[in-house]
Formats: structure tokens, sequence, C-alpha cells
């Protein structure tokens, strides 16, 4: 279990996931093609990790790790997504934009990158907050 979590971790970073198959291939389609291969492959990887280990990793001493963890269960429509995000309104460690994080500019925080995920008009999560709770949760974490 541990080794298909780290798989999807680096195999599978959020930009990758956030992405929905766009790409920067100059082919069409082969950029098509190999977003769409990702995404099966993003998938179904998510359906062999447990919510529970999610969860676990939510709790990660690295803040890619957490982000990583938050978006999967986030993906899979967890009903885990809202406690998860409000014991992490106070998680304001910086993201550190490495290799893996190179296209995740938006985000400076872990806080900041797990509200966003849950934005009423952009999150396909049924979790999603309502605008005035974004609005709500905005303000405190972006005061």
């Amino acid at each position: 279990m541990r080794i298909r979590i780290l798989l999807f971790i680096f195999l599978f970073p959020p930009f990758i996931l956030a992405s929905q198959g766009q790409s920067t291939s100059s082919s069409p389609q082969t950029a098509t093609n190999e977003g769409s291969k990702t995404q099966q492959k993003g998938k179904s990887l998510l359906k062999k990790l447990s919510d529970k280990a999610l969860v676990g990793l939510t709790d990660s001493d690295n803040a890619g790790v957490r982000c990583s963890a938050f978006l999967a269960l986030v993906k899979m429509d967890s009903n885990k997504v809202r406690p998860v995000f409000v014991k992490h309104m106070d998680d304001d460690e910086k993201l550190t934009l490495n290799f893996l994080w190179g296209l995740v500019t938006d985000y400076e925080r872990v806080n900041q990158f797990m509200l966003e995920q849950l934005h009423p008009d952009t999150s396909e999560s049924s979790y999603k907050l309502t605008k005035q709770e974004y609005e709500t949760c905005k303000k405190l974490i972006y005061q």
C-alpha cells in the first residue's frame, strides 16, 4: 500500500490531475492521447487508495504530500474532504515549488491550495464550499 501511495504522489502530482487532460505537447492528437492515458492511470490508482490512507497522508510532515493527498480525496469525491479542510485551515506552511510542484504557482500555502480545490465555481466535488463559505474561509486564510 505504501508503494502505491508513493507512486501516486510522484507519478501524478496535483498539476497532472488538475489539468484534466491538458498537455503542452505540440501535437493536439498526441496531447489528447497522452492526457487521456495519464488520467486513466491516475484514476485507476486512486481507486486502489483508501480514504483512510489518504486522510493519514494529509497529516504528513511534507506540504506537497499533504496537498497531493487532499487533491486525491477531492478527485475521489470523498466525504472526508470537508473535515480535512477544516483541520488544515491554519496550515500556512509554504509550498516548496520544486520539480514536482513547478507548475503549481498559484498557491503559496497549503491552506490556500486546499481552499481553491473546494472553490464553489470550479470544484467538481460534491463537498465543495458554497460561495458564502468560500468567502468566509478566504478572509480567514488570506488575512
